[in-house]
């Protein structure tokens, strides 16, 4: 004959008992945090003037090159429109501005995009410190609105450039919560 105390303990009451805290006191262990984005390089930011003759000083701050015509440039102001509306919506502290490749932006800037003005050699200085920074490398001709849009830091530090379309502006979103959380 089996003990009573025996009889009332339930192996698979046991064995949920012993799963469930085997889970939550390993989450702590098993928790996986993000790092922010490396910096890959130091670009000029101080060329940047923005529309309302303040330079370019921001926590974290988006770059797009807008080409001169609307059929290309009209979906790169989109692109920064929308990345402007979900960091007013996520309210974080983050300036998404509109970089003119050659002569004045060929459309409206939508609400939330700052204008900058740069002038043509701080472009292509800015351009070429950016170069080497992409993977894989690019051709010298490429045009510029063609790199993407560049998230870069308070510091000057280039960390990385992303896409104009929707998977793009979800990865900016990502990288600059990480970049935001990271210690002056």
């Amino acid at each position: 004959m089996t003990p009573g105390w025996r009889k009332a303990l339930n192996p698979w009451a046991i064995a949920a008992v012993v799963g469930v805290l085997t889970i939550t006191l390993s989450r702590d262990r098993t928790r996986r945090v993000v790092e922010p984005p490396v910096r890959l390089g130091s670009v000029p930011v101080e060329a940047f003037v923005l529309d309302n003759g303040e330079s370019l000083q921001a926590r974290v701050a988006f770059l797009g090159f807008v080409p001169p015509n609307v059929e290309v440039g009209g979906p790169v102001l989109g692109a920064l429109g929308s990345l402007a509306a979900t960091f007013a919506k996520a309210e974080m502290p983050v300036t998404v501005v509109a970089v003119p490749v050659a002569g004045p932006l060929p459309a409206p800037v939508p609400s939330g995009v700052r204008a900058a003005r740069i002038d043509a050699e701080a472009t292509q200085r800015f351009q070429a410190a950016l170069r080497p920074l992409i993977l894989p490398p690019l051709p010298p001709a490429s045009e510029p609105w063609r790199l993407g849009i560049a998230l870069v830091d308070s510091s000057g530090n280039s960390r990385g450039v992303y896409r104009h379309d929707a998977d793009g502006v979800d990865e900016m979103l990502h990288r600059a919560r990480h970049v935001l959380e990271e210690p002056l």
